[in-house]
């Protein structure tokens, strides 16, 4: 059997299964907006390890990270190894607190815990409109799923992008966050086996670490350079503590801290904490093909479609397949995640929790069952809305993959700092000094880089931004009111934090 035989018949697999949970999902909602948004609360720790892993385990990740090796040789490596480490701070620093608060005062996502935890409306809100950004996370997603598509198949680019999008949006509509979590869990699993295969598989075929290096010091001695050099895309030490930065605050981002209240209340975190470090710790070395890739083919090929031109040239046709399928899965995995935090950010956060509360155009008069079938309904339109935006934003293919996605994900990453970062632990914050910290520290980044380009990479102002964003907190809470003592007690508990 061909390559094209083996797809069809893995994605025929991959189909029926996906088809199956979804239904499966519909099902669950039950007219529920805890249904769609967070899958009930009653899913398991190690299903929703997996399924983080997955949403976080994006086309970047799959296909950037080996486009920034490919290009920068050893040095686009380490990037992505940083990943493992951050999202072992996140969980040990902040999941516990942020769960163990999340699930008492019923937050669905982090703007709503945000909002809750400071008793701030407005703080909700500002969180709420940062989380769209989050589009063109989404329109990263639609870009490696039509260079995978035009790689495979030669589909055009755009129709590829197309596909992509009615393809992701259609299944999420249908069973919202359970749908989400079960498939992601599913392609989290996927994902974990064709990673192994990648790496270990490349790693035979280049001969081993002497062998690649070998391969390497042939091509361009250059490709052998330390982390940080001019051809790197971290090329200085600040550009790596700003990498460092953002990749831990992306794992307090809202498609990724909506995960911690997913899981079943009052069970044990500890599996969640052990299956996702050792499930991001095989997706990372992924990265390490698009060396292989620089190692083997003589003719230079577009950075972000090193690995899947690697998979195709090098590994049997069920292998091929198989890695193909893993990574639409890390695709599909993402773009569910992020369709369900935009319609949460609207749905929940605007439309219930402020229109509704506070009986903008006499909406707090309806019965509480049509409140959550209009926050679905608003959600789902807010999903279909973003995947046109998303369309538009990746219709013309980035240069880099991951830098069009870290426009949104660096943006929201050093905002939270300090609302979460600090907030979580600190009892002096106040709403006035997490408004302001998410303001300047996401004003700051989006200034320096996308808007006057003062830098070339997210990496370095994600430092600065960052540190902005955490002494704003700390300044503005100590010269504002705080909040009650009882407020506290009910979001923090009498555990260890730090008072002022």
């Amino acid at each position: 059997m061909d390559l094209s035989g083996w797809l069809l018949l893995t994605a025929a697999v991959y189909v029926v299964i996906f088809v199956c949970l979804t239904v499966y999902g519909r099902r669950r909602i039950a007219g529920r907006l805890v249904g769609f948004s967070l899958a009930g609360r009653e899913m398991g720790p190690v299903t929703t390890a997996l399924a983080m892993c997955a949403v976080y385990t994006s086309a970047s990740t799959f296909m950037g990270m080996g486009g920034w090796a490919y290009a920068g040789g050893l040095a686009g490596v380490w990037p992505a190894m940083s990943q493992l480490w951050a999202m072992v701070i996140v969980l040990a620093l902040f999941m516990t607190v942020m769960k163990r608060s999340g699930d008492r005062l019923g937050s669905m996502s982090l703007p709503d815990y945000l909002g809750d935890r400071y008793n701030s409306d407005l703080l909700r809100l500002v969180m709420a409109a940062l989380t769209l950004l989050n589009v063109y996370y989404l329109a990263g997603q639609f870009v490696g799923g039509a260079t995978l598509l035009k790689t495979y198949f030669g589909l055009p680019y755009v129709t590829g992008v197309c596909v992509m999008a009615v393809a992701t949006l259609v299944y999420v509509l249908i069973g919202g966050a359970y749908t989400e979590v079960m498939t992601n869990a599913f392609n989290g699993f996927v994902m974990f086996v064709v990673a192994v295969l990648l790496f270990f598989g490349g790693l035979w075929l280049v001969g081993g670490f002497e062998g690649l290096v070998s391969r390497l010091a042939s091509v361009d001695p250059a490709l052998l350079q330390e982390p940080v050099n001019p051809r790197s895309v971290v090329p200085t030490w600040g550009a790596w503590m700003g990498l460092f930065v953002i990749h831990w605050t992306l794992f307090i981002s809202p498609h990724i801290a909506n995960k911690f209240w997913a899981v079943r209340s009052g069970g044990s975190l500890k599996p969640f904490i052990i299956v996702a470090t050792l499930v991001l710790g095989a997706y990372v070395l992924v990265s390490w093909v698009g060396l292989f890739a620089r190692a083997m083919i003589p003719e230079p090929v577009t950075p972000d479609a090193a690995v899947p031109t690697f998979v195709n040239r090098f590994l049997p046709v069920w292998a091929a397949a198989l890695v193909g399928i893993g990574i639409l899965a890390a695709i599909i995995s993402t773009a569910a995640g992020l369709y369900i935090v935009i319609g949460t950010a609207v749905g929940n956060e605007f439309f219930r929790k402020t229109f509704v509360r506070r009986n903008w155009f006499g909406l707090a008069g309806l019965e509480n069952a049509a409140v959550e079938a209009r926050s679905i309904l608003i959600a789902r339109i807010t999903m279909a809305a973003a995947a046109l935006v998303a369309v538009a934003i990746s219709w013309h293919p980035p240069q880099f993959l991951s830098s069009l996605m870290l426009i949104g994900l660096s943006t929201i990453g050093v905002g939270v700092v300090g609302p979460v970062g600090i907030g979580a632990w600190w009892r002096r914050a106040t709403p006035s000094g997490a408004i302001a910290s998410l303001v300047a520290g996401a004003g700051t980044q989006l200034l320096l880089w996308p808007i006057l380009k003062f830098y070339t990479s997210p990496f370095a102002p994600g430092v600065i931004a960052a540190a902005v964003g955490a002494l704003t907190m700390i300044v503005v809470s100590l010269a504002t009111q705080p909040l009650s003592e009882e407020h506290l007690e009910k979001v923090l508990g009498s555990g260890r934090t730090v008072e002022a």
